[in-house]
């Protein structure tokens, strides 16, 4: 590539670095100052009840903080456990050709794994263990080889 050659590269990994640093991290910051101050001007400045509880920037700050990080944890950890998050890995994952479907130097390995899962099953079964998850992990992969 044109931009990763000696000439280039360095000025490259600069931009790629800023556009990181500045994206993920001050812009950010920057946004959420501008948010708790918007909000402090616009809900407690004119709300005269708000004004009782909240009589300085810095009273709100700390109650938005107290209150807003658990919550916006709470949801990050839903969306990435439980609502879109999963589902975007599995669209992304179908996606790409490379990560969905066995490659055919896999698909020999992977015979080879199907067979240890086989004898895996039949020593667990003689010791009395239960083989479920085994059995579920062989089907997984028969299935997958079958893409």
């Amino acid at each position: 590539m044109v931009l990763f050659d000696k000439k280039f590269g360095r000025l490259a990994r600069w931009y790629i670095y800023f556009r990181r640093g500045h994206s993920g991290y001050l812009a950010f910051l920057v946004a959420l100052a501008n948010f708790v101050v918007i909000q402090y001007r616009l809900l407690i400045q004119y709300v005269p009840s708000l004004q009782i509880v909240f009589q300085s920037l810095t009273t709100f700050i700390i109650v938005f903080v107290a209150t807003y990080l658990p919550l916006t944890i709470v949801i990050g950890w839903l969306d990435y456990k439980k609502l879109i998050w999963p589902r975007e890995a599995a669209i992304s994952t179908e996606a790409n050709p490379y990560a969905y479907k066995p490659m055919p130097k896999e698909k020999l390995y992977w015979e080879y794994y199907l067979e240890v899962f086989k004898i895996l099953e039949k020593l667990t079964e003689e010791k009395g263990l239960d083989t479920a998850n085994l059995k579920e992990a062989r089907r997984k992969v028969e299935e997958w080889l079958k893409t």
